[in-house]
């Protein structure tokens, strides 16, 4: 429930962003969700879209894709910038690609909680680090919405509980710098693909392990293709909302 509480202050911070956004009445509002709409997240969107049809009436008409429909993981921030769509809302890790420096946040253990992201996320001096480079990439940050606690889960016998029994092992993780080369410091087998991709994977053995949040694995249902989840919890995920610059 407390993340569900971060996300409806999300809501309402966004809500009244656009409703005081003059340009809102001249077009629809396109949001685009690379997980399901019984996520955390999908849920939050869809009470969000709802917050806005009641606010914005007939002024702008609000269209929701869920599951990558319109956009994975992979193309979601491209067609944010192209204009494409105006509203996403990917972990921070992704905007990487377009603001390398972000991913300094998602260092194991130095975020562990949402009050410890909040702040960092309001200091003047760690927003110099990488909102530049997302505004050159006419991409705005609108609201920070909390995931949860990464931890790692894998088949086989015996649970991993120590970092040198993760040799060898093929784990998805999110194809962002930061997660790529924590992993690998354990030497496990990196795999990066989408999320929608996940459960398939685990369930034909193209991969062993992943390392989503508690309401992803339940609402994926992948916990059930795992013989064991470690509540090591090394990195707290965490959303950005971004919008469009030019449309915003």
């Amino acid at each position: 429930m407390h993340n569900f509480r971060n996300s409806l202050y999300g809501i309402a911070l966004v809500g009244a962003m656009l409703v005081s956004a003059p340009v809102l009445a001249a077009t629809d509002i396109i949001i685009s969700s690379e997980t399901s709409a019984k996520s955390l997240k999908g849920q939050t969107f869809i009470l969000l879209e709802k917050e806005l049809n009641s606010r914005l009436g007939s002024k702008a008409k609000v269209a929701l894709h869920h599951s990558g429909t319109l956009f994975t993981q992979k193309t979601q921030i491209q067609g944010l910038q192209l204009g494409s769509v105006h509203i996403i809302s990917p972990t921070a890790g992704h905007y990487s690609r377009v603001a390398k420096k972000i991913g300094a946040l998602l260092l194991p253990f130095l975020l562990s909680s949402p009050e410890a992201i909040d702040e960092a996320m309001k200091d003047k001096l760690v927003q110099t680090i990488f909102m530049p480079d997302l505004s050159a990439k006419n991409i705005v940050p609108i609201a920070v919405w909390m995931n949860g606690a990464r931890s790692f889960g894998h088949k086989g016998r015996e649970p991993a509980l120590t970092p040198d029994k993760w040799k060898g092992i093929k784990i998805r993780v999110q194809s962002a710098p930061i997660f790529i080369k924590t992993i690998q410091a354990i030497k496990a087998n990196v795999i990066g693909m989408s999320w929608s991709e996940v459960p398939t994977a685990l369930q034909q053995g193209v991969i062993d392990a992943a390392e989503p949040t508690p309401n992803a694995w339940k609402s994926s249902s992948i916990y059930k293709f795992v013989d064991h989840i470690i509540l090591n919890e090394y990195i707290y995920s965490f959303y950005i909302v971004g919008a469009n610059k030019q449309w915003w």
